[in-house]
């Protein structure tokens, strides 16, 4: 995790389009480690409103798995922060995610 990660998509959990967005709109998407194993981490991702004051347009989490330069499972960094992330809006993901988790 960081500049010198090596990580592959293992699983896409769960993606939540909670709006349509229009054509040519720059987005804005946040990202937090919510969970990890060994060698697999969960990201959470927020879609920032379009409209200011409004709800995330997008939620989500996806898997991604560390690898080594043979392509094999590594160990992450022991110290990668998965601390819940503040503010409302991850309150849904962070929920859903330790649902999905138990879930295999």
């Amino acid at each position: 995790i960081g500049p010198n990660a090596n990580v592959v998509l293992r699983r896409v959990l769960n993606i939540e389009c909670n709006e349509p967005v229009p054509v040519g709109t720059v987005v804005e998407i946040r990202a937090a480690p919510l969970h990890t194993r060994r060698a697999y981490v969960v990201i959470g991702l927020l879609g920032t409103p379009i409209q200011p004051g409004g709800a995330p347009w997008m939620e989500g989490l996806m898997g991604f798995v560390q690898i080594n330069g043979g392509g094999r499972p590594a160990a992450l960094p022991t110290d990668i922060d998965c601390t819940e992330p503040a503010g409302k809006e991850w309150v849904k993901v962070v929920e859903r995610m330790k649902k999905l988790i138990k879930v295999k």
